[in-house]
């Protein structure tokens, strides 16, 4: 594999340019709450595309289409229906006003302490590392694998 070439020199400068950036744009950030909440500057258009991009995941990209190609139309209206639209009308209904309890919780961590004490705080973080090792593995086999179907060195999709 060539470091070198043209297409890994772009790489590395995207990542440079975006290391810059972060760089740049964090300088005054001192504490997680700065970090995380940005000291609540965001309004609340950010907040909702923040949740919405959490939402939409990749399934729903990749996987509902597939879903629909392989199972017709008639997928469409039970999925749009019952796990969109009544997924969020619960979530504004039954969770979202539970939320005022929670302040001052930046992590799950925190929130499972208040109820839980340290313990609980750190089992909630250790199975928190567990998932993100688990979701990160699974984007990068799908990353091969759309490597691979789009006849790129299924390499770069980091397994061997």
């Amino acid at each position: 594999m060539n470091y070198f070439s043209t297409d890994a020199l772009m790489v590395y400068g995207f990542l440079l340019v975006t290391l810059v950036v972060g760089l740049w744009a964090g300088r005054k950030v001192k504490t997680i709450q700065e970090y995380a909440i940005a000291n609540r500057m965001y309004g609340t258009g950010i907040l909702v595309m923040a949740f919405l991009s959490t939402y939409i995941e990749c399934w729903n990209l990749v996987g509902f289409p597939g879903d629909i190609f392989a199972d017709g139309i008639t997928h469409l209206i039970p999925s749009v229906l019952f796990g969109i639209i009544f997924c969020l009308l619960f979530i504004a209904k039954f969770i979202a006003p539970k939320m005022i309890y929670f302040q001052g919780c930046l992590t799950m961590g925190e929130l499972m302490g208040r109820f839980y004490g340290k313990y609980g705080r750190i089992a909630t973080g250790f199975l928190g590392l567990v998932y993100n090792i688990t979701a990160v593995s699974i984007q990068i086999i799908f990353f091969k694998i759309v490597c691979t179907l789009l006849g790129i060195n299924g390499n770069w999709g980091g397994c061997h």
